[in-house]
């Protein structure tokens, strides 16, 4: 029966057309809202992983400057339950290009313990640097290019003037982040410690929380346990009003746009009340030899669910290309000093499938039970006197 009664309506070729464009319609609409969120969700993905390549989970440092890592701290850091971590020493400077000149991020690191926290992978002697790429791209540099670091209090004859020193340039490290990329140079700690007559001593411990322990959890445990000078903070809290608003404005949009797929369902409507009259004479026709109200009901609702379903394929596909054009195409870059990114990317959770998906269909079967009791209140008489008058 469901078979017969579909051939009987979709043997139209006009009627074939209509559907196709509402179902590319609602399709597209879906991909906007479903693309709206992806990229709000991979703009919070992508910058909190930046963040964590240079900072770890957590890190810890001195309101008063530079500390030494005495066993106290280290036996503070062990009982709450971390086991990674590592010290930073880390001063501001000036990397010198030729004529071009900018001011950067100088951190010293212990190699083997920040690589376990950090994932970023680069091995320097000690006359060498690792860059970021903007900064790379900036000042017009190679991997083995030469590049003159300034840095603050290094010649021990004459206190505050910089000293200017060369290294060559080992490492070219992505972090994912605009200002990150342009601003931070990695040195071997100890090459700087020298260089600025600081000794032992570091700024910032990082640390990685295990993956049994709450992030907020070690947090507030440092900070009672850690005298006041210390100051502790998870990686994105830099961060923290940018991603509020994120989380505020993907809320907002996603729902603006619900909108936009409440207009393509209207099409679905107009589709519904199209073929309603197109074929009107056959349907008038089966429920007057007895096709029963419940089973027009079930051939209508199974169309409608064709519909949304196939809408919701097409607009995965839909989601695929964007997604696609966002990562391979110079044009959708975004310029990275506004959006701290330089490039975007689509990342969907399944709970933002089925929270689209959800409400198309809530939509969807609304604007059809509203039209579905246009159709029933007509009358058998009223339907063929209509035909065959």
């Amino acid at each position: 029966m469901f078979k017969s009664v579909l051939t009987i309506f979709f043997k139209d070729l006009s009627i074939v057309r209509f559907i196709v464009g509402v179902i590319a319609g609602l399709a597209f609409s879906i991909s906007i809202v479903l693309g709206t969120i992806g990229i709000m969700d991979g703009f919070e993905f992508s910058l909190k992983e930046g963040l964590k390549k240079a900072t770890g989970d957590l890190f810890f440092y001195s309101s008063n400057g530079l500390f030494e890592l005495d066993e106290n701290i280290e036996k503070i850091i062990k009982s709450s339950g971390v086991t990674q971590y590592s010290t930073i020493f880390q001063t501001e400077g000036f990397a010198i290009k030729g004529e071009k000149s900018r001011g950067i991020l100088v951190k010293g690191v212990d190699f083997e313990s920040f690589f376990k926290i950090s994932k970023l992978n680069f091995s320097l002697k000690d006359n060498e640097l690792a860059i970021g790429s903007q900064l790379a791209k900036t000042l017009g540099l190679k991997i083995n290019d030469e590049l003159a670091i300034a840095l603050a209090n290094g010649n021990k004859g004459f206190k505050g003037l910089p000293e200017i020193s060369s290294f060559k340039v080992g490492s070219i490290i992505s972090h994912g982040i605009h200002e990150k990329d342009l601003r931070i140079v990695y040195l071997s700690k100890n090459v700087l410690q020298k260089a600025t007559n600081a000794g032992s001593k570091i700024n910032m411990v990082i640390l990685n929380a295990p993956k049994n322990k709450d992030l907020d959890d070690i947090k507030y445990f440092l900070k009672e346990k850690l005298s006041d000078r210390f100051n502790v903070k998870l990686f994105w809290e830099e961060y923290r009003s940018l991603f509020e608003a994120v989380k505020v404005e993907k809320t907002m949009i996603g729902l603006i746009f619900q909108l936009v797929v409440i207009i393509a369902i209207f099409n679905v409507l107009a589709f519904i009340i199209f073929i309603s009259e197109r074929k009107s004479q056959e349907v008038f026709l089966l429920k007057a030899l007895g096709l029963p109200n419940k089973r027009v009901f079930q051939i209508w609702l199974l169309i409608i669910l064709g519909i949304w379903g196939l809408s919701c394929f097409a607009s995965i596909f839909l989601i695929k290309i964007f997604g696609f054009l966002l990562t391979n195409f110079s044009f959708m870059q975004l310029p990275g000093e506004i959006y701290h990114l330089a490039q975007l990317k689509i990342t969907l959770s399944l709970y933002d499938y089925l929270m689209v998906f959800g409400l198309s269909l809530l939509w969807l079967l609304i604007l059809f039970g509203l039209g579905y009791l246009r159709l029933k209140s007509r009358s058998i008489l009223e339907g063929l006197r209509k035909e065959f008058i």
